[in-house]
């Protein structure tokens, strides 16, 4: 039975190849007895979820990578132009990769908008019921975050209905933001007692209280970024990792919520991407630069487990190394999508914008300290500490979820534009308007 509702959800992603003008999808995708059963309403969420660790999905990958290498850590070393755009800050509005994180990212905003009319419906059993609808609340809201950073207003739908949606105007960033916002507070109201023990591949409470952190210190909220991330430090059952080698395995204490693969033979999608093979060669695709390489302290624990070296005829070439195995039938290792160290990170820019700089620096200290670096002292001016903060981010977050790329776009880096609207979208929607600069 799960088999077969995962098959009809692949379905319905083959058919929706455009954003707005989509053709409706199958009608026995989401019928109302799906969500009337526990099995296959469960079995419809795994397929959502399935989705997104799939290796085309380019929000588990291409997001990461392409931040990166706008951020200037990363490097390509082929001949793509759209990844060479990212490294070189010239996107084009026919970048394959802008335009296959729109659809795809929109495509999974339609799944959860018909499994929220669906659930609404059904007559679920109302714990199962309320606990999936705070996933597809949460689904939906980690979906516009993403959207709203990357492209700014976006067509903010929240319904099912296709033929309504046409033509659909830019929403501006702060209805984007509040619906966000909404959907968060829902999540965590409807997943109040789901705490994701286990594998942690479904987001509970304490997700959802993540995200709400992340997204309040991007719209400037201090004060509730340190308390949501303050609640998910102290009352979560989270810990950081002392061997930088378990931060990335699946069973690592330190995660808050993470994505299984979906396909045989591969760990990550991430992993299959950037870690290179160590048996030819072959020039790894992605290299870490120079300039990035060159900032770490030769002491940094870091630098010496998560970054890895290939010789390709006398020459050396860095790479991410977060995730130690490429392929393998053995799934050691689940993309992480929210670990504690960036909560705590979260915390502590949080803290410098309140003015609590000791705060902050026990934050980053607590980083610096499993990385095997001297604390930062208290007197430091806020300036000093945003330059160190960031720098800790891109040390510690790199290669993920676009976190040193939306550090550097809050804090310190004005040359950092939005992307641009595709440009197939604008032909297909005359009522959406092109961002400043493309």
């Amino acid at each position: 039975m799960k088999s077969i509702y995962l098959f009809m959800i692949l379905i319905y992603l083959a058919s929706c190849k455009k954003f707005v003008e989509v053709d409706m999808p199958p009608n026995q995708l989401f019928s109302e007895n799906v969500f009337n059963d526990k099995t296959s309403a469960n079995a419809a969420f795994s397929g959502i979820y399935s989705e997104l660790s799939t290796i085309t999905h380019p929000l588990n990958a291409d997001i990461q990578i392409a931040a990166s290498m706008y951020s200037g850590i990363l490097e390509y070393t082929k001949s793509e132009q759209s990844y060479l755009d990212f490294g070189n800050k010239a996107i084009q509005i026919n970048n394959s990769i802008v335009g296959s994180m729109w659809t795809a990212t929109y495509q999974t905003i339609y799944q959860v908008n018909l499994a929220i009319q669906k659930l609404q419906a059904s007559s679920l059993e109302l714990s199962l019921k309320n606990q999936l609808l705070g996933e597809a609340k949460f689904i939906r809201a980690f979906c516009y975050f993403y959207f709203v950073s990357l492209y700014g207003g976006v067509p903010l739908i929240t319904e099912n209905a296709y033929e309504n949606n046409a033509g659909e105007a830019r929403a501006i960033p702060a209805a984007i933001h509040e619906q966000i916002l909404a959907d968060l507070t829902d999540a965590i109201e409807l997943l109040a007692d789901i705490r994701g023990e286990g594998e942690k591949i479904r987001p509970d409470y304490f997700s959802a209280c993540a995200l709400l952190s992340k997204v309040y210190l991007s719209v400037g909220n201090w004060q509730k970024a340190f308390d949501f991330a303050s609640l998910v430090i102290d009352q979560g059952e989270y810990e950081l990792e002392q061997d930088l080698r378990n931060v990335f395995a699946k069973e690592s204490k330190e995660t808050i919520w993470q994505l299984k693969p979906s396909f045989p033979f591969y760990n990550t999608n991430i992993g299959r991407i950037l870690t290179p093979s160590l048996t030819n060669n072959t020039i790894p695709n992605f290299c870490l630069s120079d300039q990035y390489i060159r900032s770490f302290l030769p002491e940094d624990k870091r630098f010496k487990e998560w970054i890895g070296n290939k010789t390709v005829e006398e020459r050396s070439f860095a790479f991410p190394y977060k995730y130690k195995v490429q392929s393998g039938g053995n799934l050691t290792e689940y993309q992480v999508i929210f670990r504690l160290a960036e909560i705590y990170l979260i915390r502590s820019e949080a803290a410098v914008n309140l003015g609590n700089f000791e705060e902050a620096l026990q934050d980053i200290n607590k980083i610096r300290d499993r990385a095997d670096l001297p604390p930062v002292v208290n007197e430091i001016s806020k300036t000093h500490l945003i330059d160190i903060l960031t720098t800790e981010v891109r040390h510690e977050l790199f290669t993920e979820w676009a976190n040193e790329w939306l550090v550097e776009k809050r804090l310190n880096d004005t040359s950092i534009k939005l992307w641009p609207i595709p440009l197939a979208q604008l032909e297909l929607n005359p009522n959406l308007e092109q961002n400043n600069g493309y």
